[in-house]
């Protein structure tokens, strides 16, 4: 078990983790960088995340003074990389003449548990690697998110990972926020319904602090490689960085408001 750090990151945290993530950035040269998690808000397992090629890079960004305490724990961030198998990262940043910089040289990063260098370019190999249940549910996650905004939809927040955390998603409705679960599977699971039980048990407490509009979305997710005829050719695994194709279903209380 972990506890989930949902306090706001402050002003100056903020300030060193802009800093970083540009630097980061900067560091692109022979490789892509795709990034998964950019963003400052809580809850936090990790700081900010980013793909190259086959691999995944989880960041907590510190302040190597010590002046800065850094949001989330590092038992949560110890969960996260074990659950994806992701390289965990520390990017120890500095102030120097009123700028952050990184302490280390390179692309700044050492590994948050043996302090190894870190050099991402480098342990990217051509192997094909399956994603684990807690990349599926992001990415089923990240493609609920889209598909609400293609429909108009500002979406608020998001949860980053864990499919224990619920509800995944916010968003602004007529009168207040309104919340999405969101429940993922791999073809050729058919996109989870909603459990009635568990959407009342949500409704119920979450109308206490008065957030009572609750929706559900089920997620299906196809490798981009797939043939969709399994009785004659067997299921295509989902490998990290390549496309897929979803499939999503909305609860009526979505459907019946916003689908065109």
């Amino acid at each position: 078990m972990y506890e989930v750090d949902a306090t706001m990151a402050d002003d100056e945290f903020i300030e060193m983790w802009n800093a970083a993530g540009q630097f980061l950035q900067s560091c692109e040269k022979e490789v892509i960088l795709r990034w998964l998690r950019a963003d400052p808000l809580p809850p936090f397992l990790e700081h900010m995340s980013f793909t190259i090629g086959n691999q995944i890079f989880h960041i907590r960004v510190e302040d190597v003074d010590q002046d800065i305490q850094a949001p989330g724990s590092l038992d949560g961030f110890r969960l996260l990389t074990n659950k994806t198998g992701g390289v965990p990262c520390v990017l120890w940043m500095e102030r120097v003449n009123e700028q952050w910089k990184p302490v280390d040289a390179g692309w700044g990063l050492r590994n948050a548990f043996d302090n190894e260098v870190v050099n991402p370019a480098e342990l990217v190999t051509g192997n094909d690697i399956e994603i684990t249940d807690w990349e599926l549910h992001d990415l089923g996650v990240g493609i609920a998110k889209q598909h609400l905004e293609s429909l108009g939809i500002k979406v608020t927040e998001r949860i980053w990972w864990d499919p224990e955390i619920t509800p995944a998603l916010w968003f602004e409705g007529e009168d207040s926020l309104e919340w999405v679960i969101v429940d993922v599977t791999r073809y050729p699971n058919e996109p989870p319904p909603v459990d009635q039980d568990r959407l009342q048990q949500h409704i119920e407490s979450f109308g206490k602090m008065g957030r009572p509009h609750g929706h559900h979305i089920g997620v299906s997710i196809a490798s981009i490689e797939e043939r969709f005829d399994p009785e004659n050719f067997p299921v295509s695994p989902i490998y990290r960085s390549y496309g897929v194709y979803p499939r999503i279903v909305m609860s009526k209380s979505l459907s019946e408001r916003f689908a065109h």
